[in-house]
């Protein structure tokens, strides 16, 4: 199970915390992204039985976090945990399951404009059950009359599917789409969806497996 919060900054996580009270079951992963945690700034309080991974902005802003249950065997993948200037934050972890495919899970902040297509290519692997999670900047409710979106939509549903398609951010003048989770293969049921709350303006979207 996975819960994403676009949070806007992390030194709001006590809401975070507060929010997740509300579930009678622990999600095994929480992803957070826009955590505007710096080397100088790191996050003083965790989260009690997670472990945390995360990666960092170089400038203000933008930064992204995995709490993944400390029972859980995890690494991170190196190579997919990276901050690119002016283009995207990532962080990754493989989830080591016994009897079935290890799980990936990345958690991505993309800055606007940026293409990260040949980043998703080299994430997808179908030996094993991959979840992108994150804050694309990317209103996948425009698919249909934004070129970059179609291109995007294009290159992403080759090897994902998505599991959010209602906005997460309502407003009195618009429908946006720019959090998601997406999976590459479905494997018996997934209940997803989202979670009203007021930590920031965009509301968490969270994925839920047998």
């Amino acid at each position: 199970s996975v819960i994403h919060f676009n949070s806007r900054t992390l030194y709001n996580f006590s809401k975070i915390k507060d929010d997740l009270q509300q579930f009678q079951q622990k999600f095994s992963v929480i992803a957070i992204s826009e955590t505007w945690l710096n080397d100088s700034k790191e996050l003083q309080d965790g989260l009690e039985g997670y472990d945390m991974f995360w990666q960092n902005r170089v400038k203000r802003g933008g930064g992204v976090a995995l709490f993944v249950m400390s029972v859980l065997k995890c690494k991170v993948i190196v190579d997919m945990t990276t901050a690119i200037d002016n283009f995207m934050e990532c962080v990754t972890i493989e989830i080591n399951i016994e009897s079935f495919k290890n799980i990936l899970i990345s958690c991505i902040y993309r800055t606007l404009e940026s293409c990260i297509d040949q980043f998703i290519k080299e994430l997808y692997d179908k030996h094993k059950v991959i979840l992108v999670c994150g804050d694309l900047n990317i209103d996948l409710l425009k698919y249909n009359g934004h070129t970059k979106t179609t291109e995007f939509v294009n290159i992403m549903f080759s090897c994902f599917y998505p599991l959010i398609v209602k906005p997460n951010r309502i407003t009195k003048d618009s429908l946006i789409l720019i959090d998601n989770i997406f999976i590459n293969v479905i494997d018996g049921k997934i209940k997803s969806g989202l979670i009203v709350t007021d930590i920031s303006d965009y509301l968490p979207v969270f994925s839920v497996g047998d």
